[in-house]
């Protein structure tokens, strides 16, 4: 990921998560533009991806999305409100209801969709919040960024981001949630 455009960076805080290094979007104008290579071998196929971050309570805070509009042409998600998680492949959208987080506490997010029959899941913290089958894959990966979602931005402060490009199977991923929860010290 990057971002050329100094006042556009996000801040690297030295023990921002969990006594480790994160980086911390402001949710006015921090974002950083992932190449298009980066996330385009996922369209059209199963994936699985973990994040690590805070937001401020009662935030309405997009962690990663794109720019285009088209339905399935682009991945997000963040929360809608300060108990609702969505995910989704714009126009194609998942809400979850989750207990609102205390300000600055740091969850994990798991995301996986199954090409073979359409079905998305969303984990937070080890616990499944939401499954539901979508329309289809995602068509297009284009405009992809971290901390942006069309024209809002995130307010939150990530620390991993990891994307594999199949549908772990469960025991996988509960593997890379105890590994993630135990390096950034998630409770």
């Amino acid at each position: 990921m990057v971002q050329a455009t100094q006042a556009n960076k996000p801040l690297f805080l030295a023990t921002g998560l969990g006594g480790l290094g994160a980086l911390q979007f402001d949710g006015t104008d921090d974002f950083m533009t992932f190449s298009d290579q980066t996330l385009a071998y996922i369209a059209g196929r199963s994936f699985t991806i973990f994040y690590v971050a805070s937001k401020p309570a009662n935030a309405n805070t997009w962690i990663f999305g794109g720019t285009n509009t088209g339905t399935r042409t682009n991945f997000y998600a963040g929360n809608l409100t300060a108990n609702t998680h969505r995910t989704g492949f714009y126009n194609d959208d998942q809400g979850s209801i989750v207990t609102a987080a205390a300000a600055g506490t740091t969850e994990i997010y798991t995301i996986v969709y199954d090409s073979s029959n359409n079905q998305r899941t969303v984990r937070r913290n080890r616990a499944e919040v939401s499954r539901a089958v979508t329309g289809g894959s995602v068509a297009s990966m284009t405009g992809q960024a971290m901390g942006r979602y069309v024209s809002s931005y995130g307010n939150f402060k990530i620390g991993e981001f990891l994307i594999y490009d199949r549908a772990l199977q469960f025991a996988e991923q509960e593997t890379v949630e105890k590994d993630l929860i135990s390096k950034w010290s998630i409770v």
